[in-house]
């Protein structure tokens, strides 16, 4: 249709009256925004308002009523209240701060310990209990590393290892009944019920299913233990060389074809340089998680250089050469 278009009538649905009368219950107000305004007037404009205000306000605090003296009375007897129990905690603080200095001194586990670094301390033997982890792992796939992981923090961390096999692994080879070995650990402080399972080549460290996630991955795990256990440095260069370590370490694992894993071997050969171990003068977690990552994959070529480094690491741990 063009043209314009009529709009539609609507019945009314409330009916007013045409007048309405205005009732006198009502108080009016006066015009503040008129011109004619005497400025003589007691008004509440703007420019009149704020002396009366003010005044109004001298006059009310001149006067101290009853309410306002009981006030300020209730007020000082809680400032006294809050000034005793302020000397309380004081003098509570000055009596504990005795005590603990006048204790037995740390324990040499607790001086290895840095203060922020004591999580395994407190859910390992500190407190007369072996506590309990899970870790699921695949045959294909062992994670070698907990076969040294005693060696690194003997005073700190020890591990017994018990071995279970879940209803999808029939056997298992030979060549893990190592790990069997660690369930004779003396004196353990830490007890890991090692699940071999079909499952990827990640391994999976459960603490607490209610209230941690899975750490997946062995270099993950390797991680977990260091930070938690050792006395964190002061030289972040070393920490990011390490964990850039463990990086190659997990891409040497996940590696598809042999041009990649050489890849990975020769950036682990140029870590180890002309060094003892990866980690510096002594074994550390870099050597493990690169140790176990060689044993876990398939024959790559090695150096010189990496082939000794491999064989102090066989015999520091006391075990054969795959």
């Amino acid at each position: 249709m063009n043209g314009p278009m009529s709009m539609y009538k609507l019945k009314p649905v409330v009916h007013f009256p045409d007048s309405i009368n205005i009732t006198d219950t009502m108080y009016k107000m006066k015009n503040i925004y008129s011109s004619n305004i005497n400025p003589s007037e007691e008004t509440y404009s703007i420019t009149n308002g704020l002396p009366n205000v003010l005044e109004q306000v001298n006059k009310l605090l001149k006067k101290s009523p009853v309410e306002v003296e009981e006030l300020k009375k209730r007020q000082e007897a809680i400032l006294k209240q809050l000034t005793y129990l302020k000397e309380q905690m004081l003098a509570l603080r000055e009596e504990l701060g005795k005590k603990n200095s006048s204790s037995d001194p740390p324990s040499s586990v607790s001086k290895k310990i840095s203060p922020s670094h004591t999580n395994i301390a407190k859910e390992v033997s500190w407190d007369g209990v072996i506590k309990e982890v899970v870790l699921h792992a695949s045959p294909d796939s062992p994670p070698y590393s907990l076969l040294a992981i005693n060696l690194l923090w003997p005073d700190v961390l020890r591990l017994q290892v018990t071995c279970h096999s879940h209803s999808s692994v029939q056997t298992l080879p030979p060549h893990l009944t190592a790990f069997s070995a660690l369930a004779a650990t003396p004196a353990p402080t830490l007890q890991v019920r090692l699940i071999w399972k079909q499952m990827g080549q990640d391994c999976e460290l459960v603490i607490s299913p209610l209230s941690h996630c899975a750490i997946r991955g062995e270099v993950n795990l390797l991680r977990y233990l260091y930070r938690t256990i050792s006395t964190p440095s002061d030289d972040l260069l070393s920490d990011l060389k390490l964990d850039s370590t463990l990086d190659i370490c997990h891409r040497l694992v996940h590696a598809r074809t042999l041009r990649d894993k050489q890849l990975q071997v020769r950036a682990l050969n140029a870590r180890l340089g002309k060094s003892t171990w990866l980690g510096g003068e002594e074994m550390g977690i870099a050597d493990l998680a690169a140790w176990s990552a060689l044993r876990t994959v398939s024959k790559v070529d090695l150096s010189q250089n990496m082939s000794k480094w491999q064989s102090r690491c066989c015999a520091a741990i006391g075990v054969c050469e795959l």
